[in-house]
Protein backbone atom coordinates (compact mmCIF):
# COMPACT_ATOMS: atom_id res chain seq x y z
CA UNK A 1 0.00 0.00 0.00
CA UNK A 2 1.51 3.08 -1.49
CA UNK A 3 1.28 7.02 0.46
CA UNK A 4 -0.80 8.04 -1.97
CA UNK A 5 -3.50 5.51 -1.20
CA UNK A 6 -3.54 6.24 2.41
CA UNK A 7 -3.55 9.79 2.18
CA UNK A 8 -6.28 9.13 -0.71
CA UNK A 9 -8.89 6.74 1.36
CA UNK A 10 -7.84 8.38 4.82
CA UNK A 11 -8.65 11.87 3.83
CA UNK A 12 -11.57 10.89 2.42
CA UNK A 13 -10.75 12.45 -1.37
CA UNK A 14 -10.54 9.22 -3.11
CA UNK A 15 -13.91 8.34 -2.46
CA UNK A 16 -15.40 11.58 -3.79
CA UNK A 17 -12.91 11.65 -7.12
CA UNK A 18 -11.29 8.46 -7.13
CA UNK A 19 -10.12 9.16 -10.89
CA UNK A 20 -7.74 12.35 -9.27
CA UNK A 21 -4.03 11.48 -10.17
CA UNK A 22 -0.97 11.26 -7.70
CA UNK A 23 0.27 14.32 -8.83
CA UNK A 24 -2.54 16.67 -7.90
CA UNK A 25 -3.71 14.61 -4.81
CA UNK A 26 -1.02 16.43 -2.13
CA UNK A 27 -2.63 20.04 -3.33
CA UNK A 28 -6.27 18.86 -3.29
CA UNK A 29 -5.89 16.90 0.29
CA UNK A 30 -4.20 20.46 1.88
CA UNK A 31 -6.65 22.41 0.19
CA UNK A 32 -9.56 20.48 1.22
CA UNK A 33 -8.28 20.02 4.89
CA UNK A 34 -7.75 23.54 5.33
CA UNK A 35 -11.15 24.08 4.37
CA UNK A 36 -12.20 21.49 6.59
CA UNK A 37 -9.94 22.83 9.33
CA UNK A 38 -12.05 26.51 8.85
CA UNK A 39 -15.21 24.60 8.94
CA UNK A 40 -14.36 22.64 12.23
CA UNK A 41 -13.73 26.34 13.61
CA UNK A 42 -17.00 27.48 12.83
CA UNK A 43 -18.83 24.56 14.13
CA UNK A 44 -16.91 24.77 17.50
CA UNK A 45 -17.13 28.46 18.11
CA UNK A 46 -20.49 27.97 17.63
CA UNK A 47 -21.32 24.66 20.09
CA UNK A 48 -18.64 26.03 22.62
CA UNK A 49 -16.16 23.73 21.47
CA UNK A 50 -12.25 25.32 22.11
CA UNK A 51 -11.65 26.48 18.30
CA UNK A 52 -7.91 26.25 18.38
CA UNK A 53 -8.30 22.45 19.30
CA UNK A 54 -10.86 21.92 16.89
CA UNK A 55 -9.19 24.25 14.07
CA UNK A 56 -6.17 21.71 14.50
CA UNK A 57 -8.54 18.56 14.81
CA UNK A 58 -10.19 19.42 11.81
CA UNK A 59 -7.01 20.06 9.67
CA UNK A 60 -5.59 16.80 10.44
CA UNK A 61 -8.95 14.97 10.50
CA UNK A 62 -10.56 16.19 7.30
CA UNK A 63 -13.91 15.41 6.44
CA UNK A 64 -14.10 12.77 8.94
CA UNK A 65 -13.94 15.20 11.61
CA UNK A 66 -16.42 18.05 10.29
CA UNK A 67 -18.78 14.96 10.11
CA UNK A 68 -18.29 14.50 13.68
CA UNK A 69 -19.20 17.81 14.58
CA UNK A 70 -22.04 18.38 12.24
CA UNK A 71 -23.54 15.18 13.56
CA UNK A 72 -23.22 16.74 17.32
CA UNK A 73 -24.21 20.08 16.59
CA UNK A 74 -26.26 21.28 19.28
CA UNK A 75 -29.76 22.96 18.58
CA UNK A 76 -30.81 25.43 20.15
CA UNK A 77 -34.20 27.44 20.10
CA UNK A 78 -34.39 30.91 18.71
CA UNK A 79 -37.24 33.37 19.94
CA UNK A 80 -40.28 31.13 21.56
CA UNK A 81 -40.52 28.17 19.69
CA UNK A 82 -38.43 25.65 18.57
CA UNK A 83 -38.33 24.80 14.83
CA UNK A 84 -38.46 20.92 15.64
CA UNK A 85 -41.20 20.94 18.15
CA UNK A 86 -44.87 21.65 17.61
CA UNK A 87 -46.61 24.77 17.98
CA UNK A 88 -49.47 22.98 20.46
CA UNK A 89 -46.76 21.36 22.64
CA UNK A 90 -44.68 18.40 22.69
CA UNK A 91 -47.73 16.26 23.85
CA UNK A 92 -49.96 15.14 20.93
CA UNK A 93 -52.84 15.06 23.28
CA UNK A 94 -52.54 19.14 23.80
CA UNK A 95 -53.22 20.10 20.41
CA UNK A 96 -56.54 21.01 18.57
CA UNK A 97 -58.66 17.61 17.81
CA UNK A 98 -57.30 15.96 20.65
CA UNK A 99 -59.36 12.68 21.99
CA UNK A 100 -60.33 12.25 18.49
CA UNK A 101 -59.92 8.97 17.48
Amino acid sequence: MSWSTVLGYGSGVWLLAPQLSEESLLPTVLLIHTLDAVLSRLFARNNGYRENLWTLIGFVGGLWVVLYLLAHTQRRQRGGVSRLSSTFGDDPGQGPGSGVG
